[in-house]
């Protein structure tokens, strides 16, 4: 299994892939934000996440009020930050 991730602002292109692994047979799959099914799949996600079963706050580096969320989004586009929620509750 091979997982990319790239910023923001760089595309992927076949010179950043290992071209190796395409002419050997491997099938190569992609999803964007996860693939979830949001009406059949998000429920049970929620229900894991409340249960403790699914660990999403560990990846929350960052968090900014809304009045910061300029600075969220430069954070992002950096790279310097994992994940970063904004509180729409804080100022």
């Amino acid at each position: 299994m091979i997982m990319m991730i790239q910023q923001a602002s760089q595309s992927l292109t076949t010179a950043q892939t290992p071209a190796f692994q395409l002419v050997t047979g491997r099938i190569w799959k992609g999803c964007a934000f996860g693939g979830i099914k949001g009406r059949s799949q998000l429920p049970d996600l929620v229900d894991d996440y409340m249960t403790g079963k699914l660990k999403v706050d560990e990846f929350i580096t960052h968090r900014q009020p809304l009045a910061s969320i300029n600075s969220a989004f430069q954070d992002m586009k950096a790279g310097d930050c994992i994940r970063c929620v904004v509180d729409m509750r804080k100022d």
